[in-house]
């Protein structure tokens, strides 16, 4: 008995490093080919696209591209409520998100080790390199930072110590290696021969759902999506096309979208070479919406809510087009429809047109915008009050009130005794919050001025008293009402001494913001055209007209579309068109 406990004495260093081989291979093989490590997570990503007012945006393309690897794209189109669904796969190899093989990074060696080890890797880009060593919770054991690293191969030597020049525990160690905006990853033990029984205190269940977790999700989370929204051929309304930048997820996600409506890009509508197009504050976003309707096309008008433009077509039908879904319809056909500038009722939801049927007197309509109850009205509005069908109409100098149902006309001002008119038309513009409309004229001693009318009070005030020299014609006022531009123009014959200005009038002082001379052209005449100066929709702006004119035939050479900043004086060209709109959506 003595015998046999003293071969196994003299044996047990022999059957220890038998177990420990073993139970180190069985370990080996289990941590690294029986228990994968997953590397790849799917997300599912949902959503509604939706614009300002919180309208659904139909069939759209909605498309999440991985900024690292643009090669990476997820898309999907939204439903009829404007949600969309998509599954975002991050293809984490190494945790490198399949990204080109810029770098390289090979197993150390040796691995096990017990004293050192070298990790050697292969650039094949200029990089700053950083090998980062973690323990089996993730935490960071030692770092190597190389800055601007030429292509090639280099390598590093481990020692098994820390930062502080501690040595580690044995066990399972993680080392990573980042260049630019790509990382490999590699396993490697350490000191698994020098102590028996290391294992004992190894989690490999806790390695792969604690450690890799983690890493994954930081990695995850440090790369960004850009998420691209487009109209496809059936997207309703039809959207500016956007791109929103640095979208992270760890995890599903629901992530909401506000885009803007195509017609949202567009600061203007108006008449060019007989088309109907679109441009932006900077004359740099034309678009022509007439394209596909053959003919002439002018006199574009917007509705107040900026869903539609009324236009004519061969001066015999009247148009509309849609801006939400970027189309245009034939709303009056040529039996009925003579050629006007359509006018609508302050909620957009009616037209009024001038009805014509051949051998007829001409008469004033309007109709629903779904087309329905075309009726006659006695009289065409100049000016609707706020919210309301009620109008005013000027006839003979004298001011009326009606309203769309012909219920009543009721005569509010005479300005036949308030002195000579001047202008295409004697109410220059009005204020519906007020009730109040401004006019211009001459007094019985050539005096020209610009006046107002409360229609509530009756009560005629003079806003601007000028001279014999200008008149002032097109006054407008601003969004706000606090501010009037207008034009001055010389009175008398047309000669090289010929001055027109663009002014403003604010607190009752006037000053001029822009001067053209008759000869600041050669070649022909050039001055401001016959069409009011209108202020954009929060007043920073003012757009006018010019014209050029042969000065031998007066011929319109052409016209020309400006804005100028009101604060500033900045000038920019738009495009050469006429009868210009301001879109009513937009706040530049």
């Amino acid at each position: 008995m003595l015998g046999v406990n003293m071969l196994l004495f003299k044996n047990s260093e022999s059957i220890r490093d038998l177990l420990r081989n073993w139970i180190f291979r069985y370990a080996f093989i289990l941590l690294f080919s029986t228990t994968p490590i997953l590397l790849a997570q799917t997300f599912n990503i949902q959503g509604k696209i939706s614009v300002k007012d919180q309208t659904p945006v139909r069939y759209a393309s909605v498309t999440f591209i991985n900024q690292n690897d643009t090669t990476q794209k997820y898309s999907a189109i939204t439903d009829d409520s404007g949600y969309y669904r998509l599954t975002v796969k991050t293809g984490i190899d190494h945790l490198d998100y399949n990204l080109p093989s810029n770098i390289e990074l090979a197993q150390n060696y040796p691995n096990p080790f017990s004293a050192s080890t070298s990790i050697q890797y292969k650039l094949n880009i200029k990089s700053d390199v950083e090998i980062t060593i973690y323990d089996l919770l993730g935490r960071e054991v030692r770092k190597f930072i190389s800055d601007n690293k030429s292509p090639g191969v280099y390598s590093v030597i481990w020692d098994g110590k820390n930062e502080l020049g501690q040595k580690v525990s044995t066990g399972v160690y993680i080392y990573k290696l980042q260049a630019g905006n790509e990382i490999r990853v590699g396993k490697m033990v350490f000191g698994i021969y020098d102590q028996f029984g290391a294992f004992s205190s190894f989690n490999a269940a806790r390695f792969n759902t604690y450690f890799f977790q983690k890493k994954i999700d930081e990695a995850v989370s440090t790369v960004s999506y850009n998420v691209v929204i487009n109209n496809k051929a059936e997207t309703k309304p039809r959207i500016s096309s956007t791109q929103f930048n640095d979208c992270h997820f760890a995890s599903d996600t629901i992530i909401n979208f506000q885009v803007e409506l195509f017609i949202m890009q567009f600061a203007f509508c108006y008449n060019k070479e007989w088309d109907i197009c679109l441009n932006n504050n900077k004359g740099t976003g034309y678009y022509n919406i007439t394209d596909k309707v053959s003919g002439v096309d002018y006199n574009p008008t917007w509705s107040p809510d900026g869903r539609y433009i009324a236009f004519d077509h061969l001066k015999n039908y009247l148009y509309l087009y849609d801006t939400f879904n970027d189309t245009c319809i034939e709303f009056i056909s040529s039996s009925i429809y003579s050629a006007t500038v359509p006018y609508w009722t302050p909620d957009s939801k009616k037209l009024i047109y001038k009805y014509h049927i051949i051998s007829y007197p001409e008469e004033c309509h309007i109709i629903n915008i779904d087309g329905t109850n075309d009726r006659k009205i006695d009289y065409f509005p100049d000016y609707f009050l706020s919210d309301s069908y009620t109008f005013i109409y000027e006839k003979n100098g004298k001011i009326y009130k009606s309203n769309i149902d012909n219920s009543y006309n009721e005569l509010v001002v005479d300005l036949n005794n308030q002195g000579e008119q001047v202008g295409t038309h004697l109410i220059q513009d009005f204020n519906p919050r007020d009730e109040v409309f401004l006019f211009c004229c001459r007094d019985s001693n050539g005096i020209n001025m610009i006046k107002s009318c409360n229609l509530k009070t009756k009560e005629i005030q003079v806003v601007l008293l000028g001279n014999e020299e200008y008149c002032y014609p097109r006054a407008k006022w601003s969004p706000d009402f606090l501010k009037i531009c207008f034009m001055e123009g010389k009175e008398g014959a047309v000669d090289s001494t010929y001055d027109q200005y663009l002014s403003i009038l604010e607190n009752g002082i006037s000053h001029r913001l822009l001067r053209i001379g008759i000869n600041d052209k050669p070649g022909g005449i050039f001055s401001f055209s016959w069409e009011d100066p209108k202020f954009s929709p929060d007043g920073k702006y003012i757009a006018y007209g010019t014209l050029f004119i042969n000065g031998d035939y007066y011929v319109i050479l052409h016209r020309d579309l400006y804005t100028i900043e009101a604060a500033t004086g900045e000038i920019k060209f738009i495009d050469s068109c006429t009868y210009y709109n301001w879109n009513p959506l937009i706040l530049h």
